[in-house]
């Protein structure tokens, strides 16, 4: 019995001696599972507090912007002229003077108007004919103020008027005086539709901003081989984009406009969400301006890239291979609405930028780094006013 007890006490005690030993570790590990609630608690706290720093941070600067963007003025942004002014036949005129030249037809038209005088007169249609043509491509081209402004309302304010709203926006002081200047455009588009309003209505943006010298637009050489379209473009004031003739302007006390991107931009392609302008490797402009001393003025057309339908990658291969291989044409067979060879009504902001001036003693380079700069902040400044503010810019 005494065993027994001694046995039974012995259990007992051991018992007693586990109860006591998980009592503690439950307790230790209850104080452990508090500690870690409270440095969480405290860690939370510190990430909250710092959370909350942040986004006072961050709500404070955007207050800051904003009131800096509500103190700062926005454009000034004229009319080429009323909004919503299109007429009935407007859509008639500009297919037909201004956007069937462009097209296959005319060279259809002649060549059946010449069969038919072959089966009617013979060779003598023939004569007649290579005369003519001989006759108008020895015929002296020259530009005339007079014309320009005889055929602007009744042509070239179609234009304006044939889309939603042609507006334009100025630089608030006037360009230095005594000074040429060239003019720097984009994008090209697909068929230069903002410079030609840009060019041919200039005396209703210039007011007060420049007095003197006409502006004068460089147009591709191919235009400039065709009888009868080269009179009509030198009349208007187009002449030939090669150095000897921007130079000659300048020199003349007469400014240029130059669509920079030329047939290479046309070959890029437009697309919808983004203007691509070709800029990085242009740099001829900047080095007649560095020579000539004449300022160069950055112009941005929006929306000139959404007149037309955009081509497939497929078909600006083929225009590519054209150009390299054949004739440099760009891509003649423009597209908008029901196919047609128009353009869409869409409204169009021309921004004029302030002019640059080289530095003395400045490269190339380092003068077209500056007109890049010039040209996105030009972009920026508009883009919130444009058609499309969420239009993106890519420079190539």
């Amino acid at each position: 019995m005494s065993a027994l007890e001694d046995h039974g006490g012995s259990t007992i005690a051991e018992v007693e001696e586990e109860d006591r030993l998980d009592a503690a570790d439950e307790k230790k590990s209850v104080e452990i599972q508090s500690k870690t609630a409270e440095d969480k608690e405290r860690r939370n706290g510190e990430i909250d507090g710092v959370s909350n720093v942040v986004a006072e941070e961050v709500d404070a600067r955007g207050a800051e912007e904003k009131a800096w963007k509500q103190q700062e003025a926005p454009p000034k942004l004229g009319y080429f002229c009323e909004p919503n002014q299109n007429l009935k036949l407007d859509a008639f005129k500009m297919f037909f003077f201004h956007m069937l030249p462009f097209t296959p037809i005319p060279h259809l038209l002649v060549a059946a108007i010449l069969y038919w005088s072959y089966t009617r007169h013979g060779v003598k249609a023939f004569t007649f004919f290579l005369t003519l043509i001989a006759v108008l491509a020895m015929a002296p081209i020259y530009y005339s103020p007079t014309y320009q402004r005889f055929v602007r309302e009744p042509l070239y304010r179609l234009f304006a008027r044939y889309v939603p709203k042609a507006q334009y926006g100025v630089p608030e002081k006037p360009f230095p005086k005594n000074k040429s200047y060239i003019f720097a455009a984009h994008p090209h588009g697909r068929m230069f539709f903002s410079n030609v309003i840009f060019t041919q209505l200039h005396e209703d943006w210039r007011k007060g901003i420049l007095e003197q010298g006409s502006i004068l637009m460089a147009i591709a050489g191919n235009f400039f081989y065709i009888p009868i379209l080269n009179l009509i473009f030198s009349l208007a004031g187009g002449v030939l984009a090669t150095r000897s003739s921007i130079v000659s302007t300048l020199r003349k006390g007469n400014h240029i406009c130059i669509l920079i991107g030329g047939i290479k931009e046309v070959l890029m392609g437009t697309e919808e969400h983004f203007d691509r302008i070709y800029l990085n490797k242009r740099k001829g402009f900047i080095k007649i301006a560095l020579e000539e001393g004449a300022g160069v003025v950055p112009v941005y057309y929006f929306n000139e890239n959404q007149l037309f339908r955009h081509n497939s990658k497929g078909v600006i291969r083929i225009f590519e291979h054209i150009n390299k291989f054949y004739y440099r044409l760009g891509m003649p067979f423009f597209q908008g609405p029901y196919y047609l060879p128009l353009p869409y009504r869409k409204s169009l902001l021309i921004a004029i930028g302030e002019p640059l001036f080289a530095k003395e003693g400045e490269s190339v380079d380092s003068f077209h780094e500056r007109y890049v700069q010039a040209l996105r902040d030009l972009f920026e400044k508009y883009r919130p006013y444009s058609p499309d503010p969420t239009i993106q810019l890519d420079i190539q």
